[in-house]
């Protein structure tokens, strides 16, 4: 009964995290004025897909490559956490923000060989070209991120600075 409960503790808590990451965070913030101007990526078109929660089912719009909105489906995760590191990463987050830009490559594709479509990750990647690099590496091998917008430092500016950065891609 104790594993029943801690299971359906862990479910609703990544219901609720992927709803506010997916929705609620980009949702609020894209009425802001603030837009900060990027280069376009391959996977940028016409905004982000579109999450919703029916019950306890996510129901998903992706994004295609044309701008348009996939037609809503059920969105079963089947992911892992993606922290990437080298030999070279130290325990600063500029260096591991690094990490992601060396490692989405070849993780990319190995991640999707596992049958994986969502990636988790415990820091965003670089707020630059890159991070959008790392973001269309997942993207094309049909990954979709749940992307973490504050790494444990309640840092309300880098928070907003990578939401207004990460909001117009299709991974949100």
């Amino acid at each position: 009964m104790r594993v029943l409960a801690q299971r359906s503790a862990l479910l609703h808590y990544l219901v609720v995290s992927v709803f506010l990451l997916f929705w609620l965070v980009p949702a609020l913030l894209w009425q802001s004025n603030t837009i900060v101007a990027t280069q376009a990526p391959l996977s940028l078109n016409s905004g982000p897909g579109i999450v919703t929660v029916n019950g306890r089912q996510l129901i998903v719009s992706k994004r295609n490559l044309d701008g348009t909105l996939s037609s809503p489906n059920p969105y079963i995760i089947r992911g892992v956490a993606w922290s990437p590191a080298t030999v070279e990463t130290t325990d600063n987050n500029n260096s591991r923000r690094a990490a992601f830009t060396s490692q989405a490559t070849t993780d990319a594709s190995l991640i999707a060989a596992m049958n994986a479509n969502t990636v988790r990750t415990y820091l965003e990647p670089p707020l630059d070209a890159s991070g959008l690099m790392v973001l269309d590496q997942l993207y094309s091998q049909g990954i979709m991120v749940i992307l973490t917008v504050d790494g444990a430092t309640n840092d309300v500016s880098r928070i907003q600075q990578t939401v207004n950065f990460y909001k117009i891609t299709p991974l949100f």
